[in-house]
């Protein structure tokens, strides 16, 4: 019996049984082929795997250098991904779906595992896995104008994690589905790690569904299904947020945000505390950066990280980053700014647009590619910024568009960190400290000398589309054609 990977899987596993047991091996005797009227690519990041494309007109072997393949998965993938593997089982019926990628859940089915497991099935090695409870997100309305797909996201882990979803599968579906883009779903399919779940998975692309006759149309009503449990959120609810300052799925309203920081000053050490003394909350300490006047307190942002992985590979949040530059706002020079792209198409799509130079303008330069900041890649910080921080124990303050924040991941004197999109990175690069609140108090001073709003600056969806339309496709397919030649 065979099961097949693939990136647009028809339904979820259907078995008699509770475990599963399957093996695979990169052999010629196990592919199964498409048609050669429907080429499709898998991207495998060692080289010598490449071998295995000659002689299979539908299987193409993209190698990686320098960006994250999952990125280019989801952006090249026009028609369902079939590769054959050995089953070893009795009982499945229909053959069981598999993939190995989270973020293809976007697409279809993709199930979480980890890297050595994966590694394993490669080599013929037998794996066992229960099959789970499902849970039903029911998505409904639309985003606000302005609201981006990093608040979608932080505020559904905030759910799952609420609900417990630890050992499940999540499947997202309902009417606003409809609203969002391949991208937003990707989005949320990625943060399956943070809310727990073995996979977050959406419904198939409709390409597929239409050359299988199963087309289902989100703005036509649905049947309520057959899930162990069901959650249910209208997108028209969710607010512009971060999330922070320890974990994941503690999701603040932005508009709390200032509130919620000074909560954190009082609570007693945990999750959401620090124990600051009342008497030492306020304290200023002064240093002297390269020779110019500097500045730090509790809540001072000292590193502003837009990272690769969970938003950058979405062009409607990391567009909408370039904003600041224009009302003559710049970041302080003591804190640390990075770009960290997942791909090489978001760098072309930045250099095409003409947005980059507003980027580099802020301090974001391109540091590299894949996983930095997350994973305490950030580098060092100068010497005066972590004598000030270590000296006077001040509470500082990382800002980063990732999907991990747990204290000292990202920096080890780096106690509070947040979690937040592109563009609320860069707002907070700009204001400087995270004690702000952004409705009543300016971010800084216009290059006109009046004061300068988080209003004045934050981008309308509609501006955010219009770059991404004229800009994506073309920056993709020149990087994804790079790809295919090497």
């Amino acid at each position: 019996m065979y099961i097949t990977i693939s990136s647009s899987a028809s339904s979820l596993l259907k078995t008699s049984c509770s475990r599963v047991r399957f093996s695979s091996t990169f052999s010629s005797s196990i592919f199964r082929t498409l048609p050669s009227k429907s080429p499709s690519s898998l991207l495998i990041s060692n080289r010598s795997l490449s071998s295995y494309s000659i002689g299979f007109k539908s299987l193409q072997v993209v190698l990686s250098y320098s960006s994250s393949l999952k990125l280019n998965n989801n952006n090249h993938w026009r028609s369902p991904i079939s590769i054959s593997l050995q089953i070893r089982s009795t009982a499945v019926s229909p053959p069981l779906i598999h993939q190995f990628e989270r973020k293809i859940a976007s697409l279809g089915l993709s199930v979480r595992l980890g890297g050595i497991e994966a590694e394993a099935a490669m080599l013929g090695q037998p794996m066992s896995m229960v099959l789970p409870s499902v849970v039903g997100f029911k998505l409904s309305g639309k985003l606000k104008n302005g609201v981006t797909a990093t608040d979608l996201v932080l505020t559904v882990t905030q759910m799952l994690r609420k609900h417990g979803v630890v050992g499940k599968f999540v499947e997202f579906y309902g009417e606003g589905m409809g609203e969002l883009s391949l991208a937003d779903r990707a989005t949320i399919a990625n943060m399956s790690p943070e809310y727990g779940a073995t996979m977050g998975r959406v419904a198939m692309i409709e390409v597929y569904l239409r050359a299988n006759n199963m087309f289902v149309d989100y703005s036509e009503p649905q049947l309520d299904r057959a899930y162990s449990s069901y959650l249910q959120l209208d997108l028209s609810e969710v607010e512009l947020c971060m999330s922070g300052p320890k974990r994941p799925h503690d999701c603040v309203p932005l508009k709390d945000m200032k509130t919620d920081w000074h909560s954190c000053l009082d609570n007693k050490v945990g999750f959401k505390g620090f124990a600051v003394p009342k008497e030492s909350q306020d304290k200023v300490t002064k240093f002297s950066f390269h020779g110019q006047s500097a500045e730090l307190k509790h809540g001072s942002v000292v590193i502003a990280a837009i990272t690769s992985c969970t938003n950058t590979s979405n062009p409607s949040v990391i567009l909408g980053g370039w904003f600041g530059s224009k009302e003559g706002l710049r970041v302080k020079p003591w804190v640390k700014t990075m770009l960290a792209p997942g791909s090489g198409v978001v760098t072309k799509y930045l250099l095409q647009s003409g947005l980059q130079k507003y980027l580099s303008q802020q301090g974001f330069h391109v540091v590299g590619y894949r996983c930095t900041t997350c994973i305490e890649n950030s580098g060092d910080l100068d010497e005066s910024v972590v004598s000030a921080i270590a000296e006077n124990d001040i509470l500082a303050v990382v800002v980063l568009s990732g999907n991990q924040n747990f204290e000292g991941s990202v920096h080890p004197l780096m106690r509070a960190n947040y979690l937040a999109s592109p563009p609320l990175v860069v707002a907070y690069a700009l204001a400087g400290t995270v004690d702000i609140d952004f409705e009543k108090e300016p971010i800084g001073v216009g290059k006109d000398g009046k004061s300068v709003y988080f209003r004045d600056i934050w981008p309308s969806t509609e501006e955010v589309a219009e770059v991404e339309l004229a800009y994506f496709d073309e920056a993709f397919s020149h990087v994804i054609q790079n790809l295919i030649k090497q």
